[in-house]
């Protein structure tokens, strides 16, 4: 904590620096020149943290497994399947890149429609876009 001296002739002050303020409650709070990041740089370094990285998958391992073995559950008449490391691995990648292209063309209708907000009419159009394309990929393949 450094002091501030004036050179007055009629007396001598020593005033400490204050570099922090009290509250009400006397917790420390940081001046107004030293107050936090903003909260968009946390999302930008959070993408740029994303796109840096080699890792496939962005939700957790556990969470999508259990999301995994319960669709299998649903669509098959026996429970309690069991899953090889890699195959249950190739389904989160995959999944992830279905969820995230759906995502990138429901973003491409809202700002097609000068729109920042996500609507449920972008996705189910994304939907429709995808699955169309995707029937004409497979009548190519087969033709």
């Amino acid at each position: 904590m450094g002091t501030i001296v004036s050179t007055d002739m009629a007396r001598i002050k020593a005033t400490p620096v204050k570099n922090k303020t009290k509250t009400e409650n006397n917790a420390l709070v940081p001046a107004k020149g030293k107050r936090g990041r903003h909260w968009r740089s946390k999302w930008k370094r959070e993408i740029i943290r994303q796109q840096r990285s080699t890792d496939l998958t962005t939700v957790g391992k556990a969470p999508m497994r259990r999301l995994i073995r319960e669709i299998a559950d649903k669509l098959t008449s026996t429970s309690g399947l069991r899953w090889n490391a890699d195959a249950m691995t190739m389904v989160h990648v995959e999944g992830e890149s279905y969820i995230t292209e759906i995502f990138e063309r429901a973003v491409e209708n809202c700002v097609h429609a000068k729109r920042q907000t996500i609507r449920v009419t972008d996705l189910q159009l994304a939907l429709q876009n995808y699955n169309r394309e995707q029937q004409r990929l497979q009548s190519l393949c087969t033709a």
